[in-house]
This record gives C-alpha cells, structure tokens and sequence, in this order.
C-alpha cells in the first residue's frame, strides 16, 4: 500500500519480481487505486503497469514496498549473502520503462537460505521499516532531523537500512514468505506459503 497520483486515494502496488534463476530482463510492478469493494461490486480499476530493470544484472526478490514520505518504491534482492537494496519513484506513467537506482548493501545474520530476504513492509506513517527473512525478523526506526526552519526531515530509507536492526520475536514458519505492521503500528503479523498457513500475531520490540 502506499500514495499514488490521486491525493485522496490509497494504491496497492503489486510486484511481479520474482526471478529465481536470475533471467528476467525486466520485472513488473502494477499500480492499482484501491477499490471501495462492496457485496455487489468487486471490481478493481486499471492496473497501471511500471516496467523495471536492475543497473547490475537480473536479481531474485520478493520484498516489495511503498515509502509514503519519500514516495518511493524499494526491492530488496533475496537470494546473495549480502543482500540489495533498489529503489525507483513511485510517481510514474502507465508503461515508462525505468532503471531501478542501486543504494547499498545489507548483510544478516545466518546460513544459507535462512539469510534470504523474503518480505518487508513500511508503516503507513513511513518511521517504521520491517525485512522478514527465513530465519528472523528485523525491524528499524526512521531518523529525522531538524531543518533551519526547525521542520523535521526524515532520512531516505535505504539509509534506515544501514543501521543495526532490533531482531524481533520470531518462531520460524515452513516457508515464511510475508510480513506486515497491524494497523495501530504496534505489533506485525506473518504468515508463510502453502494450503491453510496460519496467520501470526507479535507485539512490536523497540529500541
């Protein structure tokens, strides 16, 4: 979830950004405006499509979000030891073609495929960041900082990122592949793939 071209309204930007032999050369994110769904209507606007390639080589992701404050979009690579952090504006037109800008690099605790980087999310307010991967769950606070106007500046996210995290209570799932923040900010959920997953409730640990 995050802004969109339409002050008033709430998007859901959905990745095709899946690539697991590292293939693709571009990968997909939609845009779609939330719709007020109802009993007898159901049906979604025109999902605007964002064409995106890496500026170093096809990437396997999963972790997908939308930054209100800076109004940007952020991939996270899965699968390298240290993993990568890409961002592209969220502003954009049906169709434009876009180089994602490469930021850095982040590495985390465990072996193999307990390191990947399955899943993120940001709060709707944007000063709080989540990354899930196999293994764990990490969480940050957003800096600010004041201007000479005394208005507050918030830190771009990729720079969040680069901070030592609060690893967060955790049971590991089969094949834990989603993570998001409860409405009131206060605690996030999971749940993994396959039939019938369950559904998970933690209350938020904070620096």
């Amino acid at each position: 979830m995050g802004p969109g071209p339409d002050s008033g309204a709430d998007y859901i930007y959905l990745g095709d950004i899946g690539d697991n032999h590292g293939r693709r050369k571009y990968i997909t994110v939609y845009r779609i405006k939330e719709p007020k769904l109802t009993a007898a209507s159901t049906a979604f606007e025109y999902a605007a499509p964002l064409y995106l390639h890496y500026p170093d080589g096809a990437r396997d992701a999963e972790t997908l979000m939308a930054d209100p404050i800076d109004r940007r979009l952020y991939i996270v690579s899965k699968r390298e030891d240290s993993v990568i952090v890409y961002s592209t504006p969220l502003d954009f037109k049906p169709g434009d073609t876009v180089t994602l800008t490469r930021h850095t690099r982040l590495f985390f605790p465990g072996h193999g495929t307990d390191k990947w980087i399955t899943a993120g999310d940001v709060s709707p307010g944007g000063d709080q960041v989540l990354l899930r991967s196999y293994g764990g769950v990490f969480y940050w606070q957003r800096s600010y900082r004041l201007g000479p106007d005394s208005s507050k500046h918030a830190e771009p996210l990729w720079q969040t990122l680069r901070r030592q995290p609060v690893i967060q209570p955790y049971s590991p799932e089969k094949q834990g592949e989603a993570v998001g923040f409860s409405r009131d900010g206060k605690g996030f959920y999971t749940i993994s793939e396959g039939r019938y997953p369950r559904l998970y409730h933690y209350p938020l640990v904070k620096p």
